[in-house]
């Protein structure tokens, strides 16, 4: 609500504009506090770290790839033995 909120108001939405909206409704100790909002900013993705998620969707592309290719070769094998 208060992310959509500093939105709204045209600011960027980030730790510094969240405690200061939530300050002023007076509500920043009601949803955990500054550190709450610093756990919660470190626990979302951000272009900033990129590089590192696109080396995991390709591993787990790639794994994926392979139990496909496993299982249409099982069912190759399976079908010439039937």
């Amino acid at each position: 609500e208060a992310m959509l909120a500093v939105e709204e108001q045209g600011n960027p939405v980030d730790v510094t504009t969240l405690t200061s909206y939530l300050m002023n409704k007076k509500s920043l100790d009601k949803i955990g506090g500054v550190d709450y909002l610093l756990q919660l900013s470190e626990s979302v993705p951000t272009t900033a770290h990129s590089q590192y998620y696109l080396k995991i969707l390709s591993e787990k592309s790639l794994l994926i790839f392979s139990i496909i290719f496993s299982i249409k070769q099982e069912v190759l094998n399976f079908h010439i033995q039937a």
